[in-house]
């Protein structure tokens, strides 16, 4: 039994030595700001925006619409392709 408890300890010796080292953190130093500097955070929302949806399922084949671009009403923004355009 003392043997078992001498290599235990040993076993818990040389697993201890085995970590890794410990890391320096990096020094973080402050950016000089000038005195006449705004410093600010926001959160940016849409004015608007639209969830689209089509009338039958399929694959969408054609956009029409860029991120960004001004659509019209009534304009076509994109067109489905498959056995769905076959009903229209």
């Amino acid at each position: 039994m003392k043997e078992l408890t001498i290599l235990f300890f040993v076993l818990t010796l040389a697993l201890a030595a085995c970590g890794t080292p410990a890391t320096e953190e990096p020094v973080v130093e402050a950016t000089p700001t000038p005195a006449n500097a705004v410093i600010a955070e926001g959160h940016l929302v849409p004015a608007q925006d639209a969830t689209l949806a089509f009338q039958s399922r399929g694959t969408v084949v054609e956009v029409n619409a860029r991120i960004g671009e001004a659509v019209k009403a009534g304009e076509v923004l994109a067109r489905l392709g498959g056995q769905s355009d076959a009903a229209f």
